[in-house]
């Protein structure tokens, strides 16, 4: 048995209420790790960050990670293969330089490297090759993060411009019909106005006629 067959046996059977392999093999099959296809179904998968990992439970974490890497390691039929020392060492590294990956990320990372995605590696395995396929993957994933944003930021400011153009009209609609209300009311008012003079004008005709009525109709008195 060589040193990371070693490990990975001594990571399985490690002892606890579920093992390190175990959560692994649920972990994949609950989050579906094997359909992830493109960084972005990595990055949106909803498994847990390692950051969040580490928070719950700092040595499964751990565990998870070092199987991980040394399932990956065993895969490459090379020579000069990493040490077991190595794999946690590199671990505490990928913690803290790349704690916002999650989980589903590392799975995809691993998967491209076995796939050769990240050039071919001759002979040897080590620390800085890992953390290369790493770094690659970062960049990636932070020109697509970057897209990402610019198309959100994009999306809103157009929704935006749209929204202004919208209450633009909307308070000249408001405007024009405040206007509008303030011309009929004038015209209602002046209608009124005409008609209250209107009819003045022809109560007092008629009293004017009933008046000169009643002086035709006084008796005429002979001298």
């Amino acid at each position: 048995m060589d040193k990371i067959q070693k490990m990975h046996s001594i990571i399985s059977s490690a002892p606890s209420e579920l093992t390190a392999v175990q959560v692994y093999d649920r972990t994949i099959n609950k989050y579906n790790f094997k359909a992830i296809r493109t960084i972005n179904e990595a990055m949106k998968n909803e498994s847990p960050s390692l950051v969040v990992m580490q928070k719950k439970d700092k040595d499964m974490a751990d565990n998870i990670m070092k199987l991980m890497l040394a399932k990956t390691a065993r895969s490459f039929n090379i020579t000069r293969n990493i040490e077991p020392g190595q794999i946690i060492e590199l671990v505490e590294t990928l913690n803290s330089e790349y704690y916002y990956l999650k989980l589903s990320e590392v799975f995809y990372i691993l998967k491209q490297a076995k796939l050769g995605k990240f050039g071919k590696t001759y002979e040897r395995l080590d620390e800085p090759t890992i953390l290369s396929w790493f770094n690659t993957y970062a960049e990636e994933r932070f020109e697509i993060s970057e897209q990402e944003s610019l198309k959100k930021h994009e999306k809103f400011t157009s929704h935006e411009k749209q929204r202004q153009y919208d209450n633009y009209f909307e308070n000249e609609y408001k405007k024009q019909q405040k206007e509008e209300n303030k011309v009929l009311a004038t015209a209602k008012k002046l209608a009124e106005k005409m008609v209250n003079d209107a009819t003045k004008k022809a109560s007092k005709k008629i009293k004017a006629i009933e008046n000169n009525d009643n002086d035709n109709s006084e008796p005429r008195v002979a001298i």
